[in-house]
């Protein structure tokens, strides 16, 4: 009976950790969409901006060109906002030298070879009352012991 349980568990944890494979890809995927909508508006941003320039002989006034400048620096900033959301789903991070992804865990970037940034604690995880043992934030049962989380 031990190894039905046991082999039960494993399609169970397999199961669940497919499922959230694929919804960490439909999040990264919806998001790297968003990332790219705002980039092709950032684009036609810097168009008007370098018309409008263009326009007024290389020097345009700074009430023209602040409306444009403002929207410019909102859209950089929700793209990086979108990116860190990224960079959380798939548990990666940034190279601080050459801003390439970073592994989990990496000592040095795969890249350039800089020392990665020192590890930050993790948050704790819930944790199931009856064996001790980690599990997901999603469940409603413990995938080790089967006792029923709060």
């Amino acid at each position: 009976m031990a190894f039905f349980e046991e082999l039960g568990k494993r399609i169970t944890d397999a199961g669940q950790e497919v499922a959230r494979s694929t919804k960490n890809f439909t999040q990264v995927t919806k998001l790297n969409a968003a990332i790219s909508a705002k980039e092709k508006e950032r684009k036609e941003l810097f168009a008007q901006f370098g018309q409008l320039c263009y326009e007024k002989g290389g020097q345009p006034a700074p009430e023209d060109v602040a409306g444009p400048m403002e929207a410019i620096r909102a859209l950089t900033e929700e793209m990086e906002n979108l990116q860190a959301e990224v960079e959380r789903i798939k548990n990666v991070g940034k190279c601080p030298a050459c801003g390439a992804e970073l592994p989990e865990g990496a000592a040095f970037c795969p890249a350039c070879g800089a020392a990665a940034p020192a590890p930050q604690p993790e948050e704790p995880q819930r944790v199931c009352p009856a064996c001790g043992k980690a599990v997901g934030e999603e469940n409603q049962f413990c995938n080790y012991c089967g006792a029923k989380l709060d």
